[in-house]
């Protein structure tokens, strides 16, 4: 069995830089994306097991990428990375069937981010 395969979708070049390098050590970056819209093409085009997405994105937001996503490819396991804390984006997200959500008081500078992500997507 290979390496988990991930698709990483923020709409800022820097995070996406950062997650792949973050993560490419232990799993297989098959994608970066900086929209809602891409990451959803990307998604059937690539069938990755995981989907790492922002909520604010361009053209569609995470959370209805991620809906449309699990409405075609309920398996793929998707985690919200974000830095809003508003419970009702939190519950939304929740309600996405997200396998789960880091915020900004989840990690400090990524430390446990690879943990984390091992934990909530064992495919």
């Amino acid at each position: 069995m290979g390496r988990t395969r991930v698709l990483i979708a923020d709409n800022h070049s820097f995070a996406l830089g950062q997650w792949s390098a973050l993560l490419e050590p232990e799993f297989e970056v098959v994608g970066a994306v900086a929209d809602g819209l891409s990451l959803v093409e990307a998604s059937r085009r690539l069938r990755p097991d995981v989907v790492i997405t922002d909520i604010t994105m361009p053209m569609l937001d995470g959370l209805s990428a991620a809906e449309r996503i699990l409405g075609a490819a309920p398996w793929t396991r998707v985690v919200f990375v974000t830095v809003h804390a508003d419970p009702v984006l939190v519950q939304r997200s929740l309600q996405t069937g997200a396998a789960g959500r880091r915020g900004p008081r989840d990690c400090v500078a990524c430390r446990g981010c690879r943990r984390h992500v091992r934990q909530r997507v064992a495919v």
